[in-house]
């Protein structure tokens, strides 16, 4: 299963005493026609609109399908097999180009080697219309075996 959360730049959460991020927001749901996808939108709370997914980027249709046929290559050994899921943060800069990632799940360097080849066959997300300015946003992937 692959779920991908669109949200607020991580640049805007607030920080802890103990320099942990916290974010505000709200999760809303939306079931595409696969059972095996899952798409969330993650919004600050402090705004009303909820009829985007709060970022002036998206990924084309295709990018959950492209990342899902890799599901078997990424959990294909002993130590992968144990996660059930996989929580990265992609960094997209200001032309919708993914130029970092960071995992929030700890893993195997095996596993992130592995993860890497399918990001870099990502591809680039394209422009939302509307938006007065394109700036570099965070996505959050999540993969469930």
């Amino acid at each position: 299963m692959i779920m991908t959360s669109y949200g607020r730049d991580i640049s805007e959460s607030k920080v802890d005493n103990e320099g942990k991020k916290n974010k505000e927001k709200s999760v809303n749901s939306f079931h595409s026609s696969s059972a095996d996808v899952l798409l969330s939108k993650v919004i600050d709370e402090s705004s009303n609109d909820f009829s985007d997914f709060g970022s002036e980027w998206v990924w084309p249709d295709y990018t959950m399908d492209l990342v899902e046929s890799f599901t078997p290559f990424l959990f294909r050994t002993k130590e992968s097999a144990q996660f059930e899921e996989i929580r990265v943060v992609l960094n997209v800069d200001n032309r919708g180009k993914l130029v970092g990632y960071e995992f929030i799940t700890e893993v195997d360097k095996g596993l992130e080697e592995r993860m890497a080849h399918v990001l870099r066959k990502l591809p680039k997300c394209l422009p939302v219309p509307g938006y007065s300015s394109y700036e570099a946003t965070d996505f959050e992937l999540i993969i469930r075996r």
